[in-house]
């Protein structure tokens, strides 16, 4: 009679979790451009100190810098995606570009040792506003004229960049 009982109340627990109501996972809209990827919530814009410390720690991140210079903006992201990546991106945002790079890290032996560029096209509408811009260490959008620094700042490294390959090129006739 007492296993009677206990497997009454097995069968109990069972059904109720059989016909409790299933709550739906969050919607996924991934785009044609990355079908891979969700985007899971919103995502959050990094400080220039961040974006620093990121430049100094990633090596994928720091050679696309050292190529074509600071973003306009840097967000991370938490996103859905299969193994081996980790459910995080990195994005940078280039307007004058018209360019979104993509960041993701993958998995080698449960550890997410691989950093590498995932992704790399061209802007979001949402992002493709002029408002586009480094955050300060608060999160608020930096004004127009640090903005306008940043991207003579990137100019200048540019020229500096042309400069040294035309001076190598000049030198090895």
């Amino acid at each position: 009679m007492h296993q009677l009982a206990g497997h009454r109340a097995l069968i109990a627990a069972v059904l109720v979790l059989v016909t409790a109501p299933v709550q739906a996972a969050p919607a996924c809209s991934p785009t044609a451009e990355r079908p891979y990827v969700c985007d899971v919530g919103a995502p959050r814009t990094l400080t220039a100190g961040e974006i620093d410390r990121l430049v100094e720690i990633d090596g994928s991140i720091r050679a696309v810098v050292a190529r074509i210079g600071m973003p306009d903006l840097m967000q991370v992201q938490k996103v859905d995606v299969e193994a081996p990546w980790y459910n995080w991106e990195v994005r940078a945002y280039y307007r004058e570009l018209d360019q979104m790079l993509a960041f993701g890290r993958a998995f080698i032996l449960d550890s997410p040792r691989v950093s590498m560029l995932r992704y790399q096209g061209p802007l979001p509408r949402a992002h493709a506003a002029p408002q586009l811009a480094v955050a300060n260490a608060d999160g608020s959008s930096a004004d127009a004229a640090r903005t306008a620094e940043a991207a003579a700042l990137r100019a200048e490294a540019a020229v500096v960049r042309m400069e040294t390959a035309l001076e190598r090129s000049l030198g090895k006739r």
